[in-house]
């Protein structure tokens, strides 16, 4: 996850204040941290993931990936949903609140 999101959900203000950590939670329970914070979220999780790596190499795709629905979004979209704001992309958006996509995403694996 973007670590400006994991920091929101750790820090528990605002909006995100229903993902945060219980203080209980001691070292060693990041598992069960992030099975509470997918509890939690009312309508989705956005996982991202890195494509390429920093020098341009392409990053194999997960096989674990293959029994979910992915989108794979424009740069511009993912530095706005990783942003300050965490603007939802789109595509994302037409999935959580049904309105109409605009065509910067794709599903993950068209490289067209």
């Amino acid at each position: 996850m973007p670590p400006e999101f994991q920091e929101a959900v750790l820090r528990g203000e605002g909006s995100s204040e229903a993902l945060a950590p219980q203080p209980a939670w001691a070292g060693g329970r990041d598992r069960d941290q992030f099975v509470d914070t997918l509890r939690m979220a009312e309508r989705c999780v956005v996982v991202t993931r890195h494509t390429r790596t920093p020098a341009g190499d392409d990053v194999a795709r997960s096989p674990l990936l293959d029994n979910i629905e992915t989108r794979q979004i424009s740069e511009s979209s993912r530095r706005r949903l990783v942003g300050p704001e965490r603007e939802l992309p789109p595509a994302l958006r037409e999935i959580v609140g049904g309105e109409p996509a605009e065509r910067d995403e794709r599903p993950e694996g068209d490289d067209d």
